[in-house]
């Protein structure tokens, strides 16, 4: 399919912006709440400690208000008789202090395990909601893919990053070890072997690797990536850094070996990026977001939630922006689609509707509507955006 504006001009990220709003807007609408919450069990529990600490601390200074009286009354006596009667008093004073500590300590803990199980588990939350629209609704991102085969699994990583926003994924695999043939079909490379009845000559031929398992993968992107994988004999490792490879047969650089290097396979190397691409989407049985992070920090033990679905709002803010201006009607947000079998149609949503749907949510909506521009006169207004692709 292709995505337009109402000028015809093509959206420079080829997705469906408006379902990807309204998608936006429900997470939001979740999540923000969930966040909030966070924040309010954080601080009942602080509320609830600082007050029996406060309790303690009382009960503390009343103990050693009691000694210093006990003390100063024993002086003001000749005999040596209310010595026991003074000290069984200060006994029972600090047992009984001692006594509320311990309680106080056990209340505590009881507290601190009660808010980390509910925060816990509004965490799990939290990711579940945001999952499945990460994956796939956030614009200009950067992928990075490790794939890994270990005690007879393969698994895997998946970070995407953008404008200071991190967040990770477990991928899991069907394939108990996955083979350089069915991530890549035949596959051959260079080996130098010796050739010919008498002479035993050196010689590069081509040598098929397609029964080798692979034991990692890094993927960036079709210019940065790098496989290492082994049979029986040999290890392997492609390494391409900005489009340039360097090949190695265990610690032989075959790309810096002229015999070699010259019956090298151009095709065979570039199909590795859509290869790895087409496996993944066919095979990744399952994802699991697992981490969010904004400027490094950890975005749920910190309360980043809503900073990081502002740092989204500002990729669809560009987009939004530009669907308003090549739109005759300033009241909508709008695209055009062209399917595969040539048809087409629209797709919008009112403006009133967007913010509405926002402002429902409270101040962090009425943050998030500013930011995509469907505030209040926000869309009439004239300015220069950029869009990081």
């Amino acid at each position: 399919m292709i995505y337009t504006y109402q000028d015809g001009v093509h959206l420079p990220i080829q997705r469906d912006l408006i379902q990807d709003l309204k998608n936006y807007i429900e997470c939001l609408e979740q999540v923000i709440p969930l966040e909030n919450k966070i924040i309010g069990v954080k601080d009942e529990e602080k509320e609830k400690i600082n007050e029996l600490n406060a309790n303690l601390y009382e009960m503390k200074k009343f103990r050693d208000d009691l000694f210093d009286f006990f003390r100063e009354k024993q002086n003001s006596y000749q005999t040596d008789a209310i010595v026991p009667v003074i000290e069984k008093m200060i006994e029972i004073s600090s047992e009984s202090t001692l006594d509320l500590q311990v309680n106080m300590d056990a209340q505590i803990n009881e507290i601190k395990l009660n808010t980390n199980r509910e925060v816990e588990e509004t965490k799990v939350k939290v990711l579940n909601l945001l999952s499945p629209f990460l994956f796939s609704s956030v614009y200009g991102v950067r992928n990075e893919y490790v794939i890994e085969h270990s005690n007879m699994n393969t698994k895997g990583t998946l970070k995407k990053s953008v404008s200071g926003l991190q967040y990770t994924y477990n991928l899991y695999f069907n394939d108990e070890k996955l083979t350089v043939n069915k991530l890549l079909g035949k596959f051959t490379l260079p080996h130098m072997t010796r050739t010919g009845v008498f002479t035993k000559e050196m010689k590069a031929k081509m040598e098929d690797v397609s029964d080798s398992n692979i034991q990692n993968i890094y993927y960036i992107d079709s210019n940065n990536f790098a496989l290492m994988f082994e049979n029986k004999k040999r290890e392997y490792k492609i390494i391409c850094e900005r489009g340039n490879f360097t090949i190695f047969d265990g610690d032989v650089d075959i790309t810096k070996n002229k015999e070699m290097a010259a019956i090298l396979v151009p095709e065979e190397l570039s199909k590795i990026p859509s290869k790895f691409i087409e496996y993944i989407k066919n095979n990744a049985k399952s994802f699991e977001l697992i981490e969010i992070l904004v400027d490094e920090n950890d975005a749920l033990d910190n309360n980043l939630i809503f900073d990081s679905m502002k740092i989204i709002a500002e990729q669809y803010g560009n987009l939004v922006y530009e669907c308003i201006k090549r739109n005759p009607i300033k009241s909508e947000i709008s695209i055009k689609i062209q399917h595969e079998d040539g048809t087409r149609n629209e797709k919008y949503m009112e403006i009133k509707e967007v913010y509405a749907r926002l402002s429902n949510i409270g101040g962090e909506g009425l943050e998030i509507a500013s930011v995509i521009g469907v505030d209040s006169g926000t869309h009439l207004k004239s300015q220069s955006r950029y869009l990081i692709v």
